[in-house]
């Protein structure tokens, strides 16, 4: 569990940290040297000390999960969900891994992939993009009528048409339009799909 910094010892100058959930921005602490007193910080300062703390402590879980063994992680569905949680903001050398991971763990990693394609808030993005790349290499068909849904999106900027283009590449990976594609979608889907002229995905998502 990670720590915070609330002060620092008035005797020792040895910095003083308590848990996360039960931090406050002035507490009653006792240093190892055996002084015992007040210290805190001003509020600017304690919530950038809780972010700090916080992100510290997502950076070593997300070390932590990338180090186990697949076997691991398909008895541990919260190390799972807390890579998908990760996709959003994690940068592009993460994302490899974390891509690299949940293809590892397969079928296990589809429900999770397939909720984080479903948002479409402004904001996710980038997430949505990352969870369709991931899914069309596991080449699960329970992700098909999802990634239809982002087809279905209008293209009104450049962000959601990213999420079609990705979209688009996902379902090729996935398998034929002919086999994979049904009502309410029907043709129109598959001649978009055999479309030899879509784009390939923006590196970012690769």
């Amino acid at each position: 569990m990670a720590r915070v910094r609330i002060g620092e010892c008035k005797n020792c100058g040895r910095e003083l940290r308590v848990k996360i959930e039960a931090a406050k921005p002035f507490m009653h602490l006792t240093c190892k040297c055996g002084w015992s007193g007040m210290v805190g910080v001003n509020k600017t300062n304690f919530l950038q000390n809780i972010r700090q703390a916080r992100e510290k402590e997502a950076a070593e879980r997300l070390d932590e999960i990338l180090r186990s063994e697949s076997a691991a992680l398909l008895e541990d569905p919260e190390a799972v969900s807390f890579l998908v949680d990760a996709l959003p903001n994690c940068d592009s050398q993460d994302f490899i891994s974390i891509a690299g991971t949940l293809e590892s763990l397969g079928q296990s990693a589809v429900e999770p992939l397939i909720s984080l394609i479903k948002r479409s808030d402004i904001h996710s993005f980038t997430a949505r993009c990352r969870a369709g790349v991931i899914l069309g290499r596991i080449r699960d068909a329970r992700a098909v009528p999802a990634l239809l849904d982002m087809l279905s999106e209008p293209v009104t900027d450049s962000g959601r048409a990213d999420v079609h283009r990705v979209a688009l590449m996902a379902l090729k990976s996935i398998g034929t339009p002919e086999r994979r594609c049904f009502p309410p979608y029907g043709h129109a889907t598959i001649s978009i799909l055999s479309n030899p002229s879509t784009r390939k995905c923006p590196p970012i998502w690769c």
